[in-house]
């Protein structure tokens, strides 16, 4: 049966990248465009915020953030009233791109909204928004729990953890199955 949501999701995304591209705006990324479409709204944000927006892994979103300074189109400065902090704002000729990316992109949508209904849009966000919990849930409980496979095994998880935290010495053997043996016999 073939997948139903994750391959129109990610073909759609494609689509966007390859949309993207027709701002001819030499070497960049799908990633960068995303970034400073962003900004373009807001004008500033700090890299918390960016990272929670687009959901990238930290290392990523550093690497775009790299780029987009070597390029001159951001400044990242380290925060005013919380130096733990980084805050990403738009240069001038950054401020320009992010125009151009953010208007690219409201075409888009705009051409995309006069072919489909509200109520479309409403189950449409639904969907992705159930579809983005969903894998945030499953690669969160791995990142807790180890990589054990299914749903099914958090549980599983769980329990061996609270054994090795509780300090009772529950030998943790590295193949998965060896675990899931391990935690059947408690």
């Amino acid at each position: 049966m073939p997948l139903r949501l994750v391959h129109p999701v990610h073909r759609a995304t494609h689509r966007i990248g390859l949309y993207l591209d027709d701002l001819r705006e030499r070497g960049l990324t799908q990633g960068e465009a995303h970034i400073l479409g962003l900004l373009a709204h807001s004008g500033r944000a700090n890299v918390a915020d960016l990272h929670r927006g687009l959901a990238h892994k930290r290392s990523t979103l550093t690497s775009i953030l790299d780029r987009l300074v070597r390029r001159g189109l951001i400044t990242r400065v380290v925060g005013e009233t919380d130096r733990r902090t980084f805050v990403v704002r738009l240069t001038p000729k950054g401020r320009r791109l992010a125009q151009r990316v953010q208007r690219h992109l409201f075409a888009l949508e705009r051409a995309v909204v006069r072919r489909v209904n509200a109520a479309d849009l409403k189950s449409f966000n639904k969907v992705v928004a159930a579809l983005e919990q969903e894998a945030h849930q499953r690669v969160g409980a791995r990142r807790r729990w180890g990589s054990l496979g299914s749903r099914s095994d958090t549980g599983l998880a769980q329990k061996m953890w609270w054994h090795k935290s509780s300090h009772l010495n529950m030998r943790m053997k590295t193949k998965r199955s060896t675990r899931v043996r391990a935690a059947k016999i408690e």
